[in-house]
């Protein structure tokens, strides 16, 4: 057995029809002599050429057998999205279609991956591509009770955007969509001798044994991990895992409200004596870039500061296309239906205006004494308050909480 092998994957935007041009162009390849014959693609496909067997069907019952598409048998290979890619990027290397039901994509990438380990190829597009809304597909399975079924007294009756909930308690069956998603893989070693760079950071769900391992060879090559859990607080484990990588372990305290504005979530809250009992005990986590005190010239600067990266560096789609700004900022910006998404990114006036907001425009931030401590959300703020610009109840009990106990902590430390 070789050496342990590690395959990136490059940072992608994000994939609509078009996702075959717009993965090579944010990943940075560059179709060549050289990496042509070296690219690999793996596009699985749980159902492939479904639509064009019934088109032909229909052909064949009403107009006849000559009025089949000579298309047809082309279009029913499972590979045809793998080599309909290579023929508009021109790659030359090996394609096909691994197939694997509802795991095709996972697969994809778990081949790609061994082949650019084995030598057969430098780099290898990998992942899965669907289109099951037909009227046969969604009636299997529906009659096979694998889809779901939106009953009166169902949350998602009144509304549709809940009932995909496949890890929720109370899911019901799944929701049939269509889309397409790929990702560039290539070894650490081509990525050098290409000159392209690692991922900006590696970022972990819940840490299965697998992350783990991947993990720590990330971070003995100097990849930042990000660790997400579920659980951090309940769980000694997560700390754990932080020491063994040699990450920072930080814990976020917001329990929000729904995106309904339904405030049945605070109930959860911790209360002000939990929140500072927590905060002293965890101290090094979060007065390490506290500032304790800022002067007129830090304040002015701060004041042309962005309050937030909402709709620079982040946005979120939701299943009907209405782009957001980000998960938590629920103000429309577009829609990829009506609009491609890099138009909307790029043109959007509601995406313009906000990143144009600075903290200066912030109502009630400006002058206030715990500016230093506060971790405002914009989108919380506009969900429970009802103003993108004023002020986060639940931002500014955090923001008291931090400065009193940091006020206590600079006591201690001039006492001592």
């Amino acid at each position: 057995m070789s050496e342990p092998f590690d395959v990136f994957a490059l940072p992608l935007g994000p994939l609509q029809a078009n996702c075959f041009f717009v993965v090579g162009a944010d990943a940075g390849l560059v179709m060549n002599e050289e990496t042509a014959p070296r690219t690999a693609c793996l596009i699985g496909s749980a159902i492939n050429g479904v639509d064009a067997f019934r088109k032909a069907m229909v052909n064949l019952l009403e107009k006849g057998p000559l009025k089949i598409s000579p298309y047809l048998l082309p279009n029913l290979c499972a590979n045809l999205p793998s080599g309909k890619a290579g023929m508009l990027l021109g790659f030359t290397g090996p394609v096909f279609s691994p197939q694997g039901a509802s795991a095709s994509g996972n697969h994809a990438i778990g081949i790609g991956a061994r082949m650019i380990r084995d030598g057969d190829c430098d780099f290898a597009l990998a992942g899965g591509v669907d289109t099951p809304i037909l009227p046969e597909i969604i009636h299997g399975f529906t009659n096979m009770n694998a889809t779901i079924k939106v009953l009166p007294g169902d949350r998602a009756y009144d509304d549709p955007a809940q009932a995909s909930r496949p890890f929720s308690a109370d899911r019901r069956g799944f929701v049939l969509s269509e889309g397409a998603g790929v990702l560039v893989l290539a070894a650490e070693d081509t990525l050098a001798r290409f000159d392209a760079s690692p991922p900006d950071a590696l970022v972990l769900i819940d840490y299965p044994g697998f992350n783990l391992r991947l993990a720590h060879r990330a971070h003995c090559r100097g990849i930042p991990i990000i660790a997400l859990t579920a659980h951090a607080m309940s769980d000694d484990r997560s700390r754990a895992l932080a020491t063994s990588l040699g990450c920072d372990c930080v814990f976020d305290l917001t329990l929000s409200a729904k995106q309904d504005g339904d405030l049945s979530p605070h109930g959860g809250r911790i209360t002000r004596e939990q929140l500072e009992q927590f905060i002293a005990e965890n101290e090094d986590d979060y007065f390490a870039s506290v500032i304790s005190c800022i002067g007129a010239s830090e304040r002015a600067e701060l004041r042309e500061q962005r309050p937030c990266s909402a709709g620079i560096s982040t946005c979120s789609i939701n299943p009907y296309g209405d782009v957001f700004p980000c998960v938590q900022l629920c103000c429309i910006i577009g829609n990829t239906r009506r609009s491609p998404f890099g138009e909307i990114w790029r043109d959007s006036p509601a995406v313009k205006k906000l990143r144009g907001v600075r903290f200066a425009d912030l109502k009630d931030c400006n002058a206030c004494p715990n500016v230093v401590h506060c971790l405002r959300c914009p989108g919380l703020a506009l969900l429970e308050d009802g103003d993108l610009l004023g002020r986060s109840t639940e931002a500014c009990r955090q923001a008291e909480a931090y400065r009193r106990v940091h006020e206590q902590h600079e006591r201690l430390g001039a006492v001592s």
